[in-house]
């Protein structure tokens, strides 16, 4: 028993960027047994990593014992490694014996920036956001993770929404075929956006509904690119927590309201039962934070007109279901 669990605990994961994302992606890994954060490089000071973790808005406060000197973050007596680099070849991962790179910075997301990660002990850089080319696989767990293979050293996983989507997507096409597909995606601001590619992102979401270009169509496309002719759609942020994906689809073939509703609950309580959620109850945002499924689809929402237009709707917790299926996807390589 003590061999194999000193087999478990052998996976050593490092953190590049402490953001939001980066925050939220060690307060789920530190749960995980199997896992063991070692290293965390980013350019804030060490006393207000330690703050922003135990202190913040979206998660609420983090029940754990932070302390910290002049190069670890200490939680819960677990020593972890501080740098501060630039870049990304000079971060010494191999002191800390790192094996895995988080790379949370959307503003590192090409292959040769990434590829610096790749020295001495790392084996693999998992990236938690879409690439800039599609060089670099991108994954939805319950929807293309089985394509990968085991010499990969690069991955992406897909942002919340385009995990939301992806499934809906999924279950909708193989079940009856997609002719084409819209989707407004309604959630919170991006906070880890770098690039505005429109003028009304420049408003705050505090007092404004902004309606903006989704990066998840890109990630769609990426993910299932038998759709990329057949599926558009945009992002509406708004000032709450929590979101939905509504998708409206016209069919190949003929459906009802009931048939829809039976295959997403066949769905959800087979193949994709672990990231897929059936719910009947009438939801609001609130009720699906930090929710593990990246889409709880909503029973009430299911609307048909003539047998082959249809709407659905998803929710989901963009940020929390990110960071889990980061990790997920950790997990799945590892194992590979």
């Amino acid at each position: 028993m003590d061999e194999e669990y000193q087999e478990i605990m052998s996976m050593k994961v490092g953190i590049n960027g402490f953001g939001n994302r980066g925050r939220s992606i060690l307060r789920l890994l530190l749960c995980q047994q199997e896992i063991e954060v070692t290293h965390i490089n980013d350019k804030m000071d060490i006393p207000l990593m330690a703050y922003l973790l135990q202190f913040d808005t979206p998660q609420a406060e983090f029940m754990a014992s932070i302390e910290y000197d002049d190069s670890h973050l200490i939680v819960n007596n677990h020593p972890i490694t501080i740098t501060r680099f630039s870049d990304n070849k000079d971060i010494p991962w191999e002191k800390s014996g790192t094996e895995y790179v988080i790379e949370t910075a959307v503003s590192e997301a090409n292959c040769a920036k990434l590829q610096q990660h790749l020295k001495s002990t790392v084996k693999c850089v998992i990236l938690g956001g879409l690439p800039c080319d599609h060089s670099i696989p991108t994954m939805v767990m319950g929807v293309n993770e089985m394509r990968l293979q085991d010499q990969e050293k690069i991955i992406a996983s897909a942002c919340g929404t385009t995990q939301c989507v992806s499934l809906m997507l999924k279950v909708l096409h193989e079940e009856f075929g997609i002719a084409h597909a819209f989707m407004n995606s309604v959630q919170s601001l991006n906070t880890n956006m770098v690039e505005r590619t429109d003028y009304r992102q420049y408003h705050s979401t505090a007092n404004s509904i902004v309606p903006i270009p989704s990066p998840a169509i890109r990630g769609v496309q990426m993910v299932l690119p038998e759709l990329k002719s057949v599926f558009d759609g945009i992002t509406t942020e708004v000032p709450c927590v929590g979101g939905y994906v509504e998708l409206t689809a016209e069919l190949h073939s003929s459906v009802t309201t009931r048939v829809v509703k039976d295959a997403f609950c066949r769905y959800a309580d087979g193949p994709l039962n672990s990231f897929l959620e059936y719910c009947s109850a009438p939801m609001v945002s609130n009720n699906v934070i930090h929710n593990p499924h990246s889409a709880v689809f909503d029973e009430c929402a299911t609307k048909v007109i003539d047998g082959r237009f249809i709407q659905i709707l998803c929710w989901f917790d963009s940020e929390y279901i990110h960071s889990l299926r980061i990790i997920d996807l950790l997990k799945y390589v590892h194992n590979l």
